[in-house]
């Protein structure tokens, strides 16, 4: 059991950095470590594993949990998930802020990945970056209103001209945008379906 999980480990840590080189990172490094202990064999085995990673240069590889920013550890489960899928059965996903952290390059190729890992799965991206929402084949707006003291979230479909308004609302932040910003986001959308 040992020696599979070491081979697995292997195998996936090459699959994870080939996805994560693509997420913006300059110089990552990244292994799945399964490390045996005779004395904590158990039903499943007697090994530990564990994430290691560094994105800077001149660093050793240390626990993923105790080293990665938000925005890292965002990019590198991405990465894990892409790899992941193309030999899972799972039909649809969800990523939740999976651009958290990021900035606008960054974003962008997170939305790339995230429109190459469509092409074969549902995806549900739940994102505050223009740069990634401009990727996605279909575009909700969610909003959370307070009436009588309860919550309640409203989500609506967005058709080309509301999604064009909302793209340059994210981008600029206002509730009315300007054409300028309206440009831009036109643009963005074009370039994602480059």
């Amino acid at each position: 059991l040992h020696e599979k999980r070491l081979a697995a480990a292997k195998k996936l840590s090459a699959e994870i950095l080939k996805e994560a080189q693509g997420l913006g990172f300059k110089e990552v490094r990244f292994s799945v470590d399964a490390a045996y202990d005779e004395a904590a064999i158990a039903s499943s085995g007697g090994d530990s594993v564990e994430y290691l990673f560094t994105a800077n240069p001149g660093y050793p590889l240390r626990p993923l949990r105790y080293t990665a920013s938000g925005g890292e550890m965002a990019r590198i489960m991405l990465a894990l998930k892409t790899a992941l899928s193309r030999v899972d059965r799972i039909g649809a996903q969800v990523f939740d802020e999976v651009d958290a952290g990021v900035g606008a390059v960054t974003g962008r190729l997170v939305g790339e990945k995230l429109a190459r890992l469509a092409a074969d799965k549902q995806i549900f991206c739940i994102t505050h970056l223009p740069q990634v929402a401009a990727f996605g084949g279909a575009h909700f707006f969610v909003e959370k209103a307070v009436k009588n003291g309860v919550s309640a979230a409203a989500v609506s479909l967005l058709d080309n001209s509301a999604r064009e308004r909302e793209i340059a609302r994210m981008l600029g932040g206002k509730k009315q945008s300007t054409d300028l910003g309206l440009k831009h986001a036109k643009e963005l959308l074009e370039e994602s379906r480059k």
